[in-house]
């Protein structure tokens, strides 16, 4: 299945990479999504391209603990950033389900 999603944040074209590569960022999300831990596990920039690597973890329940045979869901969110030109690369690879799910896409910041 292919889809594309549209988000319009009221942030200056100049200023976008700033703000979501922030560490304030990072603990609006980990906050919003009631996550138990988010941590920057890769942030490296090469030749204009950054390299990020994001580890999400929330502890499961009993029941769930117990069908998926693991204590915890993680998620690494990796990016590859091209902020001269504002285009990027994502994936989430999950520590389960993952013969069942992915999710990768390509995106690209422009003005609104």
């Amino acid at each position: 299945m292919d889809f594309e999603l549209v988000h319009t944040l009221r942030i200056p074209k100049d200023e976008y990479f700033d703000v979501v590569l922030s560490d304030d960022f990072v603990r609006w999300v980990k906050e919003k999504m009631k996550q138990d831990e988010r941590k920057v596990l890769r942030f490296e920039e090469k030749e204009g391209v950054i390299f990020r690597t994001i580890r999400s973890e929330k502890n499961l329940g009993a029941k769930a603990q117990r069908h998926f045979k693991v204590p915890n869901f993680v998620m690494d969110e990796i990016l590859e950033i091209r902020k001269a030109d504002g285009r990027y690369t994502w994936e989430y690879v999950p520590n389960i389900g993952n013969n069942r799910f992915s999710a990768k896409g390509t995106g690209a910041i422009e003005p609104c």
